[in-house]
């Protein structure tokens, strides 16, 4: 899996979310009547990727949570709205790794020193 670019990265001693830009390789503009959403991307103004927010414990992944045909002037954008009322994909993906990955740990029995 190529990443395109890694838009965040968030680690502690035996943990690390980490959100990616990857390619997207089969976009729906379906809802792009006009064709100004194309013709923006194909002239480079606009990006279309796919993100990958995935939580690891020791360096093994344990959650991760995938959202395409995401549409945007550059990948950092993705992350703009983060702190908003409205909230957005951005952080409900950091969520989402973080309780997948904690319901994932529930299931690891305690080792005794």
């Amino acid at each position: 899996m190529q990443t395109l670019e890694t838009i965040y990265t968030f680690r502690t001693r035996n943990f690390c979310v980490k959100v990616e830009a990857l390619p997207e390789y089969d976009p729906d503009l379906s809802f792009d009547e006009s064709g100004e959403t194309a013709e923006m991307i194909e002239r480079g103004d606009w990006l279309c990727f796919s993100v990958r927010a995935s939580l690891s414990f020791r360096d093994s992944d344990i959650a991760e949570d995938h959202l395409g045909n995401c549409i945007y002037e550059n990948f950092r954008d993705f992350r703009d709205n983060i702190g908003s009322k409205d909230g957005s994909y951005f952080s409900d993906m950091v969520r989402q790794v973080i309780k997948e990955g904690r319901k994932q740990m529930e299931n690891i029995p305690t080792l005794r020193k």
